[in-house]
């Protein structure tokens, strides 16, 4: 992997239906007026970070290889959902 410093906002994917499943029931949404929201956590991980937990989570073996490929000119360095568009009301009880 590269150096794993992109601060990334990793979403459980039974979070990202709960969000879906609520959107289709919404009462502030008006036809033929779209409302675009992000889906996310609001709080930016670093990659090495959250790889190294999975890592462990998983018991894998071997080691992860932090710094054996060079970054990427274009990878995106931070990318954390804005939440601002979310209302209380219809975010899923977790």
């Amino acid at each position: 992997m590269t150096s794993g410093e992109q601060i990334l906002d990793f979403v459980p994917i039974a979070s990202v239906t709960d969000h879906l499943l609520a959107a289709c029931s919404r009462d502030d949404i008006a036809a033929g007026i779209p409302l675009i929201v992000n889906i996310g956590t609001g709080v930016g991980v670093r990659l090495v970070d959250f790889a190294s937990d999975e890592w462990a989570r998983f018991g894998a073996v071997g080691k992860l290889r932090i710094n054996s490929l060079p970054s990427r000119l274009h990878d995106v360095r931070r990318s954390v959902a804005d939440l601002s568009g979310l209302h209380s009301s219809s975010l899923p009880k977790n």
